[in-house]
């Protein structure tokens, strides 16, 4: 008894000491990214800004109703895209697919939200739409992956192409509605939720999506610490072999991995088609495959793919991510460098946390620095004879 005691303090004691270690790495990269954006603009010159640029990020999210609402509604959908994100790295899948994801989600989602009228209760089938759309298209990106042998990455980027090019045919159609005087029938919108604000909710870009993030997180935070099937994940991602030994269906745990991170991407579709823009996006403006679908991996790289980090790197974005501070040159530029160090730094950190290489090579040094000692073994005695030979 005394030796399982002391086997689980020592778990508790790992599991404490890797949590303080990525937090600490991860404030490290953002004060990092944040010094750097600061020496940038000295360098172009805009020191007088610096100020401006800082104080106007806080005065954009939390200073005034309007602002904090949108914060709110910004929130949502990025800690839904990041918990996609997280639950396909936590099994070792690089879910690049999320940003095609989410458009089919907010495609198909927005088609049902301006074409049906459901009542009060139609959001929810907004929602379940745009989950089994994200499902499914991630459905088949595992079963390329398990049934022929195709990678996550290739395959994902493919299909995102598909998407795009879905998305941009479906702008064109007369079916999508592109009115921005009134409300979608089915939008995650809410009157009563616009009100706590004070704020219209034709302006505003609070919806119902961020209560429904918290609510996810508070899940997959108890599903990863408390149950088998999160347990299996986070052996699946960090040692595969070890995850066979024990028995667990490899094939099986990906597709189940893609299809929820699918179901997530979705979810996050719905949030900014149906919550945030409430409209469908110009096909004049559409270019590139959109980026919020991508914010996930900076999101999930942040947070270290735990629930609770996602969270807390989601408000890092969203706040970073505001709409430009009034009067400061280039203030979007900043912000796209600070999150793309970011994404540097923590992908540098990831790599030696996951295969920690100046371990190994310690390992190396001190294996051959080891005395090689040759056992040598005592061969027998030969007994000579005492007898005198006849000749």
């Amino acid at each position: 008894m005394a030796e399982v005691k002391t086997t689980k303090t020592k778990e508790t004691k790992q599991k404490k000491w890797t949590l303080n270690e990525n937090f600490k790495w991860s404030c490290l990269a953002v004060s990092s990214s944040i010094i750097i954006g600061i020496i940038i603009m000295i360098w172009a010159g805009q020191v007088h800004q610096i100020d401006d640029y800082f104080w106007n990020l806080l005065k954009l999210n939390f200073f005034t109703s309007a602002g904090f609402a949108n914060f709110l509604g910004n929130l949502g959908w990025m800690v839904v895209i990041g918990l996609s994100l997280g639950v396909a790295f936590k099994a070792g899948q690089f879910n690049i697919g999320a940003a095609g994801q989410m458009i089919a989600g907010g495609i198909t989602s927005f088609l049902f939200a301006s074409n049906v009228h459901m009542g009060n209760g139609g959001f929810i089938f907004t929602i379940l739409i745009a989950t089994i759309t994200g499902a499914f298209v991630a459905w088949v990106i595992g079963v390329l992956k398990t049934q022929f042998n195709i990678n996550v990455v290739i395959s994902s980027i493919m299909i995102n192409w598909m998407i795009f090019y879905l998305m941009k045919y479906v702008g064109g159609l007369k079916i999508v509605l592109t009115n921005y005087s009134t409300l979608l029938s089915n939008s995650l919108r809410m009157d009563w939720l616009s009100s706590i604000f004070h704020v219209s909710p034709l302006v505003s870009a609070i919806n119902i999506g961020f209560i429904i993030a918290i609510i996810l997180v508070v899940v997959f935070t108890f599903i990863y610490k408390k149950t088998a099937w999160g347990y299996k994940q986070e052996i699946l991602g960090k040692n595969p072999r070890v995850a066979n030994y024990i028995g667990v269906n490899k094939n099986r745990e990906i597709i189940k991995t893609l299809v929820i991170s699918g179901a997530l991407a979705g979810f996050a579709g719905a949030i900014y088609y149906c919550g945030i823009l409430d409209t469908f996006p110009k096909i004049e403006t559409l270019n590139n495959i959109p980026e919020q679908g991508f914010e996930g991996i900076t999101i999930a790289l942040i947070g270290f793919s735990s629930p609770v980090g996602i969270f807390a790197a989601s408000i890092l974005i969203a706040i970073i991510n505001a709409n430009g501070a009034d009067g400061v040159i280039g203030s979007m530029s900043i912000s796209g460098i600070m999150i793309a160090l970011m994404i540097i730094f923590l992908s540098i950190v990831q790599y030696f946390v996951i295969y920690n290489p100046l371990k190994a090579k310690n390992k190396n040094d001190n294996q051959e620095k080891k005395p090689i000692i040759k056992k040598i073994k005592k061969k027998p005695k030969e007994t000579k004879d005492k007898g005198v030979k006849n000749e």
